[in-house]
């Protein structure tokens, strides 16, 4: 009986962890003016974190060797860099992307759960790319570059990204 409450509590955590993960890809479709879906992620990722602690620890050196050697060396390559205030700016999207590894490793389990997620993915991908095709074909007579603006979407940054 006591094992089945755990159990519902853990899975109850696990899908409040896919949730949290799809509703900060979902939330790059909306141009907000603060990162609203990163405060999510993080927030999310902390309650995963308290409520829903590892079985044991098989984690740690099966998938944490790998990410640990890339952390250290981007840190080395951070401190090494001419302009070390630039190359933390653009290091900082690494960030998110290590709470989402973490959040995959804790809380996607079955092949359900990655269908799920590259479904997001796909959904996530195919909106912004109509968006940018609607808003190019709206002011065809527009460059690129002022597409990007009119949409105002933070991952359209350079007249390139509507190519």
């Amino acid at each position: 009986m006591g094992s089945s409450i755990i159990e519902d509590k853990v899975k109850k955590i696990e899908l409040l962890g896919q949730g949290i993960v799809a509703s900060y890809l979902l939330g790059f479709l909306f141009p907000f003016t603060a990162d609203i879906p990163l405060i999510i992620l993080s927030s999310g990722a902390i309650l995963v974190a308290l409520f829903n602690p590892p079985k044991d620890n098989s984690l740690l050196p099966k998938h944490l060797g790998g990410l640990a050697v890339f952390l250290i060396l981007m840190a080395i390559a951070i401190a090494a860099s001419e302009n070390v205030q630039h190359s933390l700016f653009t290091s900082a999207p690494f960030l998110p992307a290590i709470l989402i590894f973490f959040m995959i490793v804790r809380c996607f389990h079955s092949t359900k759960d990655l269908f799920t997620l590259y479904t997001t993915l796909s959904i996530v991908s195919l909106v912004l790319s109509l968006l940018l095709l609607w808003t190019g074909i709206m002011t065809c007579m527009e460059p690129p570059g002022d597409w990007i603006h009119r949409l105002a979407n933070p991952l359209y940054v350079v007249p390139n990204d509507a190519i």
